[in-house]
């Protein structure tokens, strides 16, 4: 007989992941759709809501989650470029969620102008 509790995944479950991504998540006054937020909403734990996303047999839930990151993230990029959201921390969720990195390029230049001397700043997405 194997262990653990029955799962409290269920139709109802992966309807209200996908009210919370639709714009539930501002009910509680997040700006934002996250895991956290989502695990909250479905009165889980975070640790439920990302095995039901890995889990072979719960497409559809994977699909709220791959929507929510989608949402977060041009939320995020769409806010900060408007001013609406602080750039700094918008670009360190991104990092930490979305694999976008400031990748910064230099080329130093000799004293006759032989060689250039731009410098870029890009956001790169390692996904």
């Amino acid at each position: 007989m194997a262990g653990g509790r029955p799962t409290k995944y269920s139709q109802k479950m992966l309807d209200k992941a996908n009210e919370y991504v639709d714009g539930a998540y501002r009910d509680d006054g997040s700006v934002i759709p996250t895991v956290e937020g989502l695990a909250n909403y479905l009165q889980v734990v975070v640790s439920t809501v990302e095995n039901w996303g890995n889990d072979k047999n719960k497409p559809e839930f994977l699909g709220a989650l791959k929507r929510l990151k989608q949402s977060q993230k041009l939320n995020l990029m769409n806010n900060a470029l408007q001013g609406t959201y602080n750039p700094t921390i918008a670009k360190l969720i991104l990092s930490a969620n979305h694999g976008m990195n400031e990748k910064t390029e230099t080329d130093h230049t000799s004293s006759d102008g032989s060689m250039k001397m731009p410098t870029s700043i890009v956001l790169e997405a390692k996904e």
